[in-house]
């Protein structure tokens, strides 16, 4: 089964279910995403289901972000 491996500090939740932040490039808007969960620890976590290669996942500050909520991204390293 094949999982997309993120900073755990991605992860927050909608309802009792686990979730991420996905951000919609063409309108930069941050989409919260429910995702199910593979082997997990204390510093990464496996997402098997809910998010796609090559998009964007908000890995910080994830607890003042709102569904909708419009972003700027910086470019790594800054």
């Amino acid at each position: 089964q094949r999982s997309i491996a993120l900073p755990a500090s991605a992860l927050t939740r909608l309802g009792d279910k686990p979730a991420v932040f996905v951000v919609d490039s063409p309108h930069l808007r941050v989409l919260l995403r429910p995702v199910i969960l593979g082997n997990s620890d204390v510093n990464s976590i496996a997402v098997t289901a809910g998010i796609l290669p090559g998009e964007r996942v908000v890995t910080a500050g994830v607890s003042k972000l709102r569904d909708g909520e419009k972003v700027t991204l910086l470019e790594e390293g800054q």
